[in-house]
C-alpha cells in the first residue's frame, strides 16, 4: 500500500510539470513557456512532501485522501505544448472490494426434562373398635337348706286332768342362697395399632439443556491445483461445538412408612360374681296350751329347732364383655419417580463475514505515460 501512495505521489509531481520538461528524445520547440512560476514553486513543495515520506515510510496513511492537500491537489493545467501527443495513456488499478461469504450450518438445541411416573401402594391403616361378646359365667355354690325339727316331750301332771289344745301358725324362715350379679368397673387397654406415616419431601431434579452449534475457521488460501498461483480463496472449516448446562428443579415427593404406635382407651366393663342373699318362707307350727283336768293324764310338750342341710349347687349366667380389637383397611398411595427425557430441536442458521476481493480495472489517462519503478 506504502508503495501505491509513493507512485501516485511522483506521478503528481511529474504531472504537474510542464510539457517541455519531459523527457521524450524530442527536440525541444521554440515555442516559449507560459508566463508563470507556479508549476516550479509546486513542484518545490511536492519535492519536500516526498522527501518526507521517503524517510519515514510508516507514517504514510493507508487511505490516500488523508494525504496532505499539496499532494493530492490537481496540479494546474497548462497549455498544450505543440507537437505533444494527446493519446491517451492506459495503465491497469487493483482494487479492493468486499464481498459477503456465508457458510451454511444447523444448530441443535436439546432441553432435559424430567417425566413424572407413579404407581399406587397398599399400606395398612389400623384403628380399634369396642367390641361386645356374650359370657355364660358359672360357679358352684354351697347353700343351706333350713327346716324346722319337731321334738316331743311329756309331762305328767298329777291331781289334774290336762288337755292339750293345740293351734297351727306359720312361722318364718330364711334360707341361704346364692345368685350371679354383675358390677361393673372401668378398665384401662391398650394394643398396637399399624398406620401409614406420610410426609413431603423438596427434591432437586437436574434438568440439562444443551446447544450444539458449529464454529467456523475461515482462512485464505490457494487453490488446489494452483500450483501456489492465482488469487487465494476464502475457505471455511466447521468445527461442531457444544454448551450445556444445568436447570435444578424443586418437586414434591410424597414418602410413606408403616409405623406401629400404641393405643390405648379406658372404658367401663361387668364383671360377674356371686352374692350371697337370704330366702325367707313361712312354715307351719303347732302351738299348744294346757288345760287342766280333773283326773291325772300325760301332756305333750312340743319343742322345735332349726335344722339346716348343706345342699352343693352350680349356678350358671349370661353376661355381656367389651373388648378393644384392631381392624384394618388396605389404603393405597402414590410412590412417583422422576425420568429424565430429552427433547431436540434443529434450527438451519448461516455463518457470514466480509472477504477481500481484488479486481484489476483498467485506467487511461490522456496526460501523462505509466512506467514502473
Amino acid at each position: 500500500m506504502s508503495v501505491v501512495l509513493v507512485v501516485l505521489t511522483i506521478v503528481q509531481l511529474v504531472s504537474s510539470l510542464p510539457k517541455g520538461y519531459l523527457g521524450t528524445g524530442e527536440e525541444p520547440t521554440e515555442e516559449p513557456l507560459p508566463p508563470t512560476t507556479a508549476p516550479l514553486d509546486n513542484l518545490e513543495g511536492l519535492l519536500v512532501n516526498l522527501e518526507g515520506l521517503l524517510e519515514n515510510p510508516e507514517s504514510l496513511p493507508e487511505n490516500p485522501e488523508s494525504l496532505p492537500e499539496n499532494l493530492t491537489e490537481t496540479p494546474p493545467t497548462t497549455a498544450p505544448v505543440y507537437g505533444a501527443s494527446n493519446d491517451p495513456l492506459c495503465h491497469k488499478v487493483e482494487k479492493i472490494e468486499w464481498v459477503d461469504h456465508c457458510e451454511d450450518y444447523v444448530e441443535k438445541t436439546c432441553y432435559t426434562q424430567n417425566k413424572e411416573e407413579c404407581e399406587t401402594k397398599a399400606y395398612n391403616n389400623c384403628t380399634s373398635v369396642i367390641i361386645t361378646d356374650v359370657d355364660r359365667a358359672c360357679f358352684k355354690v354351697v347353700e343351706m337348706v333350713c327346716s324346722l325339727e319337731e321334738h316331743i316331750k311329756y309331762e305328767t301332771v298329777e291331781e289334774t286332768y290336762k288337755v292339750t289344745k293345740c293351734t297351727r301358725i306359720k312361722d318364718r324362715i330364711c334360707d341361704t342362697i346364692f345368685d350371679v350379679t354383675t358390677l361393673t368397673k372401668d378398665v384401662y387397654e391398650c394394643l398396637n395399632l399399624t398406620s401409614p406415616n406420610c410426609y413431603l419431601e423438596d427434591k432437586v431434579l437436574d434438568e440439562v439443556t444443551c446447544t450444539h452449534s458449529v464454529e467456523f475457521d475461515c482462512r485464505r488460501e490457494a487453490p488446489e491445483h494452483s500450483d501456489g498461483y492465482g488469487a487465494k480463496e476464502v475457505v471455511c472449516h466447521q468445527k461442531p461445538t457444544s454448551h450445556c448446562y444445568d436447570v435444578p428443579r424443586t418437586v414434591h415427593k410424597e414418602n410413606c412408612t408403616e409405623e406401629v404406635h400404641k393405643y390405648c382407651e379406658k372404658f367401663s366393663n361387668q364383671f360377674p360374681f356371686p352374692q350371697e342373699k337370704q330366702n325367707c318362707h313361712f312354715e307351719t307350727k303347732k302351738i299348744c296350751e294346757i288345760q287342766g283336768r280333773t283326773r291325772p293324764k300325760k301332756a305333750k310338750v312340743f319343742t322345735y329347732s332349726k335344722d339346716c342341710k348343706p345342699v352343693e349347687r352350680e349356678i350358671c349366667d349370661t353376661v355381656e364383655k367389651r373388648r378393644l380389637v384392631p381392624t384394618c383397611e388396605i389404603q393405597d398411595r402414590f410412590v412417583c419417580s422422576y425420568v429424565p427425557v430429552e427433547q431436540c430441536n434443529e434450527e438451519a442458521k448461516q455463518y457470514c463475514q466480509k472477504d477481500e476481493k481484488i479486481i484489476i480495472e483498467e485506467v487511461c489517462d490522456i496526460k501523462i505515460d505509466t512506467s514502473y519503478l
